[in-house]
């Protein structure tokens, strides 16, 4: 095992800050908030938790060289959500995510990661990625908790 590298610290940081203030917009909300939709069909933040979680999960995945195949768009197409199962899988995303961030080496952040709607990204890019789409996601939620 191997220090891990300063750019990947980094990033891991800002993911980390990231989440750090997904928390405290959903510190105290119950079950029921959680479950909230303004309009039928409208995402709520189980759906949106699930879903980042999920993705978080396959990118970094893709970053530390393995392939997942988890369907993150699943959470939007459901219409029953476990909240519990949820918010501790979100919990742990961040402790799974500098797990396999400890292992990456920076000659294995040039090498091909995915290939998402937008084409091809590399490893480093999928990591830029994740925190962006997370990021995004976190607006979605003020959205939400703003239509409450």
């Amino acid at each position: 095992m191997f220090e891990m590298i300063k750019e990947v610290t980094d990033q891991l940081e800002v993911l980390t800050m990231v989440h750090s203030s997904v928390d405290k917009m959903l510190e105290g909300l119950t079950n029921e908030q959680w479950l909230f939709r303004q309009i039928d069909k409208w995402n709520n933040i189980a759906a949106v938790i699930d879903h980042v979680t999920r993705v978080e999960k396959k990118l970094i995945a893709a970053v530390g060289g393995k392939t997942l195949d988890i369907d993150a768009w699943q959470p939007f197409k459901e219409n029953f959500w476990d909240v519990k199962k949820i918010k501790e899988a979100w919990s742990n995303s961040s402790a799974e995510s500098k797990s396999v961030l400890d292992t990456v080496s920076e000659s294995a952040l040039d090498l091909p990661g995915l290939t998402l709607g937008g084409g091809a990204l590399n490893r480093r890019q999928l990591l830029t990625f994740t925190i962006s789409h997370t990021t995004h996601h976190r607006g979605q939620i003020s959205l939400i908790l703003k239509m409450m």
